[in-house]
């Protein structure tokens, strides 16, 4: 990933540096129970991710994108059309 310009301004800061600052404002509460949070799917979402958390999720260059739209009516003049709306 490459430099945000739109971040150039700021001064970089370290997770170390991050977390000290959010333990001041947690004021002895639990990181954990204020700041992670656990989606309907069971996956654990965390207040801050950096770049390094985890792999990246990537698709093979040679493998495009494949679209599909359902059109579904059975007259032929509103299928055209349904499928001229989803273009």
């Amino acid at each position: 990933m490459t430099d945000i310009a739109l971040a150039a301004e700021f001064p970089s800061a370290s997770r170390e540096a991050w977390m000290a600052r959010v333990a001041t404002v947690l004021m002895g509460a639990s990181f954990t129970e204020k700041l992670v949070s656990t989606i309907d799917d069971g996956i654990v979402v965390e207040p801050i991710y950096e770049q390094r958390s985890g792999p990246r999720a990537e698709r093979a260059a040679a493998s495009p994108w494949l679209l599909f739209q359902r059109v579904d009516h059975p007259e032929a003049e509103a299928a055209n059309a349904q499928a001229l709306d989803d273009l």
